[in-house]
């Protein structure tokens, strides 16, 4: 009878040390899983409006990175702030601060499986105050490096439901630099333009991208402003750009050009 207790008892404990060893297997794994770039498609169960979609990259020397649209007043701007990060097991905390000496600490508990990190916010400190946000999120890893087939010469119009195509394209030039030229149809000059005061720059995330330009055409609008979309290319000559919006789904279909059209 001692003999059999003795047995299961040494079972149980073979059991619970592997078990333990699982547990301390899978935070070890963090520390590299977390590694690369990563974009929210979801807040609270909900999917994500393109333009308010942040991405944050781990690299494995504690720093990070966080883009997102950043507002100054009415205006806005594409902006990366790099920070650091700590990692105790599943609690990830960052701390960054932006060129306007405000600081912003996350701290959050991790889960990732596959390509996608669930994340509860377990607080958001905002130049020391304590936020009350407890968010939950879904993070998607970007597996993909798009720029070569991304950068070149573009023409192509919204492609929206229920929108009209226009009668002449929009060219965009998408330079390696980071920046990029936007060439549109003045029917009122009765030909090609070039936006002289768009002061484009872009950023590129696997497939998706945000950038940033000034007064804009569509709406009036003047100032500062941004947009991002996510965007598929086909072969290396067709690329759609989708967006979600306040009102609805957004798309744009665009093709590969050889040259600019003449200015």
């Amino acid at each position: 009878m001692k003999r059999h207790i003795l047995t299961a008892i040494l079972i149980l404990s073979a059991l619970f040390a592997l078990s333990s060893c699982g547990k301390e297997n899978n935070y070890n794994t963090y520390p590299v899983s977390i590694l690369g770039t990563w974009y929210a498609i979801e807040m609270n169960g909900q999917t994500m409006q393109t333009d308010q979609t942040f991405v944050v990259t781990f690299k494995a020397d504690g720093t990070m990175k966080d883009a997102q649209r950043r507002w100054s007043g009415p205006e806005s701007e594409w902006k990366e702030i790099s920070g650091t990060y700590t990692l105790d097991k599943n609690i990830v905390t960052e701390s960054q601060q932006d060129g306007d000496g405000n600081t912003y600490k996350y701290e959050m508990r991790i889960s990732i499986r596959n390509d996608q990190m669930y994340c509860t916010l377990l607080e958001v400190y905002y130049n020391g105050v304590a936020q009350n946000d407890h968010s939950t999120l879904t993070l998607q890893r970007v597996t993909s490096d798009n720029k070569a087939k991304f950068t070149g010469i573009w023409k192509g119009h919204e492609s929206t439901d229920g929108v009209a195509a226009p009668a002449h394209d929009t060219y965009w030039q998408f330079l390696a630099d980071g920046t990029y030229r936007y060439v549109y149809y003045d029917a009122d000059a009765g030909k090609y333009v070039e936006k002289a005061d768009n002061n484009g720059k872009y950023f590129l995330y696997g497939d998706f991208f945000a950038s940033n330009y000034t007064n804009d055409l569509l709406t009036g609008g003047t100032g500062r402003t941004c947009e991002a979309w996510y965007f598929m290319i086909t072969g290396t000559s067709t690329m759609e750009w989708r967006g979600m919006r306040e009102d609805g789904l957004k798309s744009f279909q665009l093709y590969k050009a050889s040259s600019l059209p003449a200015l």
